[in-house]
């Protein structure tokens, strides 16, 4: 997917999380992409948040409110997360920074 940035400076919410959207991120297959995707989250001080659905993420992003969102996803959800951004972008205008890759 591509990269794309998305919100507002400021940040109602103090986390950063490292979130992976895909409908495979629970399966058995991808245990060796979770585990380094969590490598990677710790390493820049994130949590790891997995996610099937876009859905799900926004109502996560709604509730969470986080300062820093790392976005990890697949060309299935790439859109739907756009719009959940787009979404939460309006409804909280302090909605900090979200980095989509």
């Amino acid at each position: 997917t591509t990269l794309a940035e998305s919100g507002a400076s400021s940040a109602q919410g103090s986390l950063k999380s490292l979130v992976w959207c895909t409908e495979v991120c629970y399966k058995a297959f991808s245990e060796l992409s979770r585990s380094q995707i969590a490598q990677i989250a710790s390493d820049v001080g994130a949590e790891v948040k997995c996610f099937k659905k876009a859905t799900t993420f926004g109502r996560w992003l709604m509730k969470e409110k986080p300062a820093v969102v790392y976005l990890l996803t697949d060309w299935r959800e790439a859109k739907p997360c756009c719009d959940e951004m787009i979404k939460a972008s309006e409804e909280l205008p302090g909605l900090g920074k979200i980095t989509m890759m």
